[in-house]
């Protein structure tokens, strides 16, 4: 048994030498290598990418030469829109608040100049100007006038109109000049009354420039100024020189032309008037075609020995439109010109 033992022990004690002996010899168990995972990165022989080369320096600036001065504007062309009202051309009324009054401006421009319908100024042809009476208080009328006379036609608006900004818009955009309407005392005054804010013969002269201070306030962007009203032409008040002189003091200081409603009316004798110029023959609404078309061809005569002609319609009449503007057509084909108001009382230098 004993023996048994010892022969079990020793073979065991001799396989476990065997194996320690044979592991010795093969070296330590070899743990396998887990290859990582690849990155995102360049190849580690690749060449590295060079910076961006700088943008080249700019070239320092080369001296432009400002363009030539703008050939100084002419009168704008006929049948052209005439310009609305200029913020440099207006100052705040005194008396009315909320108002405006026309001026001279900072740069000696003037309302005749800025506000002009357009015009030739070397029209050497026999000139025919034509000035349409109470633009506004009836606007159908004031309407079809708008619609069927020529862009020469000036339109008169009186300061009571109901017209507003919209019909004077229209006119503008079409090419027709505007001028404000003074209301003066007339020759049968009062049984024709031209209203409370009137000049009149009897009034304090601070009343009267209160009232035509009114006048100018009404509206905005007109090239001059008349008296007619309702077939009421100042005359009682004109005929007093140094009122009617003192009120074209004023009309001249804002840088505005005059129409004299009067046939063939004058101003007075002194310095400082403005541009002036009288009607030459009043173009009634006839109710007979025939004397109307006899009217016009009157005014034809004019112009041909005096070179210019004035007229002055007496309202937007529906008779009165229809006749002129058949008439202002054919005016070209008979050697006329038919121009704004102001080419004739204040021509262009």
């Amino acid at each position: 048994m004993l023996r048994a033992l010892g022969l079990f022990w020793g073979s065991a004690l001799a396989i476990a030498l065997a194996l320690g002996g044979t592991l010795q010899l093969l070296g330590p168990p070899v743990t396998p290598q887990v290859a990582p995972k690849p990155v995102a990165t360049a190849e580690p022989h690749a060449a590295p990418t060079p910076a961006p080369a700088p943008p080249p320096a700019a070239a320092p600036p080369t001296a432009v030469a400002p363009p030539p001065a703008a050939a100084k504007a002419g009168p704008p062309r006929p049948g052209s829109p005439v310009a609305a009202a200029d913020p440099a051309l207006l100052e705040p009324s005194r008396s009315y608040e909320g108002r405006m009054l026309p001026r001279i401006g900072a740069d000696q421009r003037m309302p005749l100049r800025a506000y002009a319908a357009g015009q030739d100024p070397s029209e050497t042809r026999p000139r025919i100007a034509v000035l349409m009476a109470d633009f506004g208080p009836n606007e159908k009328d004031s309407e079809e006038a708008l619609r069927a006379l020529p862009p020469a036609v000036s339109f008169a608006v009186p300061p009571n109109s109901r017209a507003g900004e919209r019909l004077m818009q229209a006119a503008r955009a079409r090419g027709h000049e505007l001028l404000a309407v003074i209301p003066m005392e007339p020759s049968d005054y009062p049984a024709a009354n031209p209203g409370a804010n009137a000049l009149l013969t009897g009034a304090a002269p601070a009343q009267n420039a209160l009232n035509l201070e009114w006048a100018l306030s009404r509206f905005t962007g007109y090239a001059g100024v008349t008296a007619v009203l309702n077939r009421m032409h100042g005359e009682r008040y004109a005929n007093m020189s140094e009122l009617y002189a003192t009120m074209l003091e004023e009309i001249a200081r804002r840088g505005l032309f005059y129409v004299d409603p009067r046939p063939r009316g004058a101003a007075p004798r002194k310095t400082g008037m403005p541009p002036y110029r009288a009607i030459d023959l009043v173009i009634d609404a006839v109710p007979v075609r025939a004397e109307l078309d006899q009217q016009l061809a009157q005014l034809e005569r004019i112009a041909r020995v005096d070179g210019v002609a004035l007229g002055l319609l007496e309202g937007p009449a529906p008779l009165l439109v229809d006749r002129v503007s058949a008439w202002a057509i054919s005016l070209t084909a008979r050697g006329i010109a038919l121009v704004p108001v102001s080419a004739i009382a204040a021509p262009q230098q």
